[in-house]
């Protein structure tokens, strides 16, 4: 569900950026606002124009709801992906992410998809398999991916995401004055 709105446009306009995180369990629901929070902070001197934080159960519940979700997401120059236990694949949440794929309104504009993966002290039996899905999910997307393993303090360290927030900002600069010249 939106958490912030400041105005409703489609893909992030002079220089705005369009967050969209999605969450699978209450442990990952931490992590994911930790990092919502921390790449308002590293994108100070641009507008967050839209942030969308959304439960996958939720996300799931319905078509309508699926449907809204994914069209936003499509939209947005930052996906944070949060999986707090990894003992079990996230199959539907692969199967959203690749109708956010199929959707996406421009594949040339540059995104950035965060992974935020584990929890604690929580077993990372599927690690392996939800990284290579993220990466096959950026690579269609022609996305950068980073992603952040999220055991015991985790929450201290932001410097695996600073440089990719900044790089994410300056090509958003550079490829807006393209699509100024259409």
């Amino acid at each position: 569900m939106p958490t912030e709105i400041q105005t409703d446009q489609g893909r992030a306009a002079c220089g705005g950026l369009n967050l969209f995180s999605v969450y699978t369990d209450g442990a990952a629901a931490a992590n994911e606002r930790w990092a919502v929070s921390e790449i308002k902070l590293l994108a100070a001197q641009t507008r967050l124009l839209r942030s969308d934080s959304w439960k996958l159960n939720t996300l799931l519940a319905s078509e309508s709801m699926k449907k809204a979700a994914t069209n936003v997401a499509a939209r947005a120059d930052v996906i944070v992906v949060a999986i707090g236990f990894l003992e079990q694949r996230q199959e539907h949440l692969m199967r959203w992410l690749d109708s956010v794929v199929a959707s996406a309104a421009d594949p040339a504009a540059p995104r950035l998809i965060i992974g935020l993966l584990g929890a604690g002290d929580a077993k990372p039996t599927e690690l392996d398999w939800h990284v290579k899905q993220l990466i096959r999910c950026a690579r269609s997307l022609r996305s950068e991916f980073i992603w952040h393993w999220m055991g015991q303090d985790a929450l201290t360290d932001i410097d695996f995401m600073t440089e990719s927030i900044s790089n994410l900002l300056a090509a958003k600069r550079s490829f807006e004055p393209v699509l100024a010249a259409f």
